[in-house]
């Protein structure tokens, strides 16, 4: 499988992003914020109703099943709300930005299972191998199930940062660097599946494996950048950051469990 990292060049989009850093401008704290906790929820209840009427296919599908029955909703409402208490515990415009930037971290994490699934249209014993390894205590069945919910939910509340971060705190981190983030985990996802694959089924999983470690190790120099340019720090100073608490990948396939599901990253 096509990990599509070809086009990605880790020390060219660094580059890019520097040039970048010199066009942001400071954070104006008197001018933006600091945003209630109330306001964060409304806007993104109403990014969610704006979705719904989009002319985005992708958008449409996300915001209809969150809104079609009240138990999907309030789901969603209440996992949102978790993550939006924790923006609005911060004080500072800036610190909010940062604590939102690492929540649209964890959430392009979340949904990165059934993206997986749908990029590569990976059905039956791939599928069922994926499902069992990432839900290997619910079985296949509900784990699909599961799995489908962690993807709408993940990807409304996605929305709803990436809009709070670009239109609200108009910071410019939220637009091509996250987009950069978001296709590069993706190539590391697809290394990682491959390597879980690979396994299950009896052979070699070095190269995939060492792969997904080099792709991680580059996702690591892209989360500080990218920290970095939230926080105005120099992207020459970046390096002295810390990427967060990184899961690190064995030798052989194990996990970390959240929520009754595995990830590679917190």
């Amino acid at each position: 499988m096509q990990s599509g990292t070809d086009s990605f060049d880790i020390s060219s989009t660094v580059t890019r992003l520097k040039r970048l850093s010199l066009m942001l401008p400071e954070h104006r704290q008197s001018d933006i914020g600091p945003l209630s906790y109330t306001r964060l929820m409304d806007l993104s209840i109403e990014r969610i109703e704006i979705m719904a009427n989009s002319p985005e296919r992708e958008e449409v599908l996300v915001a209809s099943r969150i809104l079609e029955t009240a138990k999907d909703y309030q789901r969603w409402e209440s996992e949102h709300s978790m993550l939006m208490r924790r923006v609005a515990l911060q004080r500072r415009t800036q610190k909010q930005c940062s604590e939102l930037l690492s929540e649209t971290f964890e959430l392009i994490h979340r949904k990165s299972l059934f993206a997986h699934l749908r990029r590569h249209q990976v059905y039956g014993h791939r599928r069922e191998q994926l499902v069992r390894h990432f839900f290997s205590r619910h079985g296949y069945t509900r784990g699909m199930i599961a799995e489908h919910g962690i993807y709408l939910r993940s990807s409304a509340s996605l929305a709803c940062s990436s809009y709070l971060g670009t239109d609200l705190l108009l910071d410019a981190v939220f637009e091509e660097p996250l987009q950069d983030y978001e296709q590069l985990y993706a190539a590391y996802f697809d290394a990682y599946c491959d390597a879980v694959v690979t396994t299950e089924e009896g052979g070699s999983s070095q190269v995939a494996l060492s792969l997904a470690y080099s792709l991680k190790c580059d996702l690591a120099v892209l989360r500080r950048t990218i920290m970095g340019l939230a926080n105005r720090i120099s992207i020459d100073d970046t390096e002295h950051l810390p990427s967060g608490t990184w899961s690190s990948l064995p030798d052989t396939i194990s996990h970390q469990r959240s929520a009754g599901r595995e990830i590679m990253f917190r």
